[in-house]
């Protein structure tokens, strides 16, 4: 196990008396979307958005959102 300075610990502000992990960048960019999806899918306000997104699909309250002007407008049947 490679050591680290107390330095490098105080600068990063990494708390010694807890256990921590250092991984390769590489390593972590391939962990943090799945690590983000699965944080997303524990959030009660994101449930809860596609609850509320999969109710308006059935009464038919669609919305296109137009990049030219940033406004939402109704899709009309």
């Amino acid at each position: 196990m490679a050591k680290i300075k107390e330095s490098t610990l105080e600068r990063l502000k990494i708390n010694k008396k807890e256990p921590f992990v250092v991984i390769p960048l590489k390593e972590w960019l391939k962990i943090e979307p799945i690590l983000e999806d699965y944080l997303m899918t524990k959030s009660k306000k994101y449930l809860q958005s596609i609850k509320q997104a999969r109710e308006d699909i059935k009464k038919k309250r669609l919305y296109i959102f137009d990049l030219k002007t940033g406004k939402l407008t109704k899709i009309k049947d």
